[in-house]
């Protein structure tokens, strides 16, 4: 129940969560980190879906944020046999989004959060949203969503409409 209650909460946030995977994150703290909106790992990072080496399942939101990164067939292999990924295969996989050398890893997440922080925070909420949204809903929804929030950023940028 908690668990669940803060990966809502991340997700509903409207401004982006980056987690920072300097090493190993497995099970729990796996899913924890993809349930943030980008994942920045070190060099060092290892992911694992180790319950099933103690004979439970995922858990923290783990069946959809995994199966939605990476497709059904790894999901599963990951799930079923616990393996371990590496940072370079989390990398190719889609579950970081950059990864860093050890020794500059702290300052380019810095960096990084930075430069999201300075950003334009509606558009922000608004991709975000419409990302999720565009995972979960119809097309029509999804569009509709799109037409909604452009309307509103150009008010807000007071920026002429097309």
């Amino acid at each position: 129940a908690v668990a669940g209650r803060i990966t809502s909460l991340i997700r509903n946030l409207p401004q982006p969560v980056v987690a920072a995977v300097k090493g190993p994150a497995a099970g729990g703290g796996m899913n924890l980190a993809l349930a943030c909106d980008l994942r920045i790992g070190s060099e060092q990072a290892l992911f694992a879906q180790s319950f099933v080496k103690i004979g439970l399942v995922p858990d923290w939101g783990g069946f959809g944020f995994l199966t939605r990164l990476i497709g059904t067939a790894k999901a599963m292999e990951l799930m079923m046999t616990g393996g371990r990924v590496g940072a370079e295969e989390a990398l190719r996989l889609g579950l970081l989004n950059r990864l860093y050398p050890a020794a500059q890893f702290r300052h380019e997440v810095s960096s990084f959060a930075r430069r999201l922080a300075e950003g334009p925070a509606d558009a922000h909420a608004a991709i975000k949203r419409g990302v999720y949204l565009g995972v979960a809903a119809p097309l029509a929804e999804v569009t509709a969503h799109e037409k909604r929030l452009d309307m509103r950023l150009l008010e807000l940028a007071q920026v002429p409409a097309k």
